[in-house]
């Protein structure tokens, strides 16, 4: 089980606004450590997008393991 669960429930379907903390946990010279920052992340779900079929392609060549397809005419 997950010890980090958040019991949640999302109001707003297909949208949703997190917190993410970033926290500085490294030893350096030039910065502090254990200092943090806190942004807003703001999680969107989009539908689904429409995948079209197209024919399949085929080629005769002389060549069995190179066929050159000019992917814009087959719309």
């Amino acid at each position: 089980e997950d010890g980090n669960a958040i019991l949640y429930e999302n109001f707003n379907p297909f949208s949703q606004t997190i917190y993410v903390r970033a926290v500085n946990t490294g030893v350096s010279n030039q910065t502090e450590t254990d200092c943090f920052v806190v942004r807003e992340l703001e999680l969107i779900v989009e539908p689904s997008p429409q995948i079209q079929d197209f024919d399949d392609l085929r080629a005769c060549s002389d060549n069995p393991n190179i066929a050159v397809f000019d992917l814009t005419q087959n719309s």
